[in-house]
């Protein structure tokens, strides 16, 4: 999918989660973890082709990366907004909720996404929305 809709579904991840304690940051954030998962794309300059189709929409979008990152950068953004009131658990949530949609929505192309990695390379593919990236 591409990154503007990752990054509004991220937004709208951020108001839902954490716009009582972080107002508008709520929504920055959110923008900013609904791309992270893509953000694999800056290994394409040392990688052919056919490394890079592979690369794309593999370990970043796995289940073992989306509780690894959930629970780093949940614990980081509760350290740096605990003045405001954001606790740990709610940051992880978010975190999690967020990356859980970018490789939901990525899921529903029909190139599909890595969400077994490292244990499969199968990729799960609803086929029901155009492949725009």
């Amino acid at each position: 999918m591409d990154l503007i809709t990752q990054a509004a579904l991220g937004g709208l991840c951020g108001e839902l989660t954490l716009r009582k304690q972080l107002g508008r940051k709520g929504l920055a954030w959110g923008c900013l973890f609904g791309i992270l998962p893509d953000l694999d794309i800056l290994a394409y300059p040392w990688l052919d082709a056919a490394q890079q189709l592979s690369w794309h929409r593999g370990l970043s979008h796995s289940i073992i990366i989306m509780i690894f990152a959930a629970l780093l950068f949940g614990w980081l953004l509760a350290k740096l907004h605990k003045s405001k009131g954001v606790t740990q658990k709610q940051a992880t949530w978010f975190v999690f909720i967020t990356w859980f949609t970018h490789v939901l929505i990525d899921a529903f192309t029909s190139y599909g996404t890595q969400v077994f990695e490292p244990f499969s390379s199968y990729r799960v593919a609803f086929n029901n929305i155009s492949i725009v990236d």
